[in-house]
């Protein structure tokens, strides 16, 4: 009787551990693990300290790759080889700059081919350090979804040009490399909206999806959609575009937040 026991509950704890989560209670993991995770605001506040006094160009780049990618392996777990740098000149002459973009990779058995783009300017460290914060936050919670994830931190250089994303446009079409969608994150202005993601589609495709998708986030504070006139042209292939502009103040629920939708769009 004894080992019957035993063994009726070992059924039972694995039939436990193969419920299905459903997405409200993994939304709500994502804002937990956000919630509790110190390493967030200790990290911005070090790199700020050791690469605000670097001047704008190379050497500032150097510097910000070079922490981003000791953030991403040691912090977010990702492995070595998923992380890679692209390197970049602009101008020429003496006013020829080297930089580097920086992506990193969490990889999904299931792809269909498509993957998923989270991205964000090298220079703004909030933002940065947001999308990595995502990427560690699928990778621990979520990974094995239906798509890829890849981060891109992007040079975006002087003139407010994207010179760093066309580098990796460039090289996504000669890999032919496809994306579902790219999720691109700026940090908040004065003048920015409140928590709300913008999209490059027509009316009733963000309608819709404020309709379906915002519920899930409602217990979280007041998100919402809108459309945006963006780059998408550019690309190398056709797919949606997001943005969303982080608030410094209130990081890790804007890390889930971002977390959640990629989750539901996956």
């Amino acid at each position: 009787m004894k080992r019957i026991i035993i063994m009726a509950m070992a059924v039972l704890a694995v039939l436990s551990s193969c419920k299905k989560v459903t997405p409200e209670e993994q939304i709500a993991t994502f804002f937990d693990a956000a919630s509790a995770d110190t390493t967030i605001a200790q990290s911005i506040a070090k790199i700020k300290a050791q690469c605000d006094d670097a001047p704008f160009g190379s050497e500032a780049n150097d510097r910000l790759v070079d922490f981003y990618t000791l953030l991403l392996a040691k912090d977010a777990g990702i492995d070595l080889d998923d992380i890679y740098t692209q390197d970049d000149v602009i101008g020429e002459g003496e006013g020829e700059e080297f930089a580097r973009n920086l992506v990193a990779e969490v990889r999904s058995r299931k792809s269909d081919g498509y993957d998923i783009l989270i991205s964000a300017p090298v220079e703004d460290i909030d933002a940065s350090v947001a999308a990595i914060n995502v990427l560690k936050l699928h990778k621990k919670l979520s990974a094995g979804k239906d798509h890829s994830i890849r981060l891109l931190l992007y040079q975006k250089y002087r003139r407010d040009t994207l010179s760093g994303f066309d580098t990796f446009n460039a090289a996504s079409r000669d890999k032919k490399e496809q994306y579902l969608l790219d999720m691109d994150l700026m940090s908040r202005d004065s003048t920015s909206a409140g928590k709300t993601f913008l999209i490059a589609e027509p009316e009733h495709i963000y309608k819709q999806m404020e309709e379906y998708l915002l519920p899930y986030f409602d217990r979280y504070g007041r998100y919402s959609f809108e459309a945006g006139d963006f780059r998408a042209s550019s690309y190398p292939v056709k797919y949606s575009y997001y943005s969303y502009k982080i608030d410094p103040d209130d990081l890790p629920c804007d890390i889930a937040a971002v977390a959640g939708l990629i989750y539901l769009l996956d």
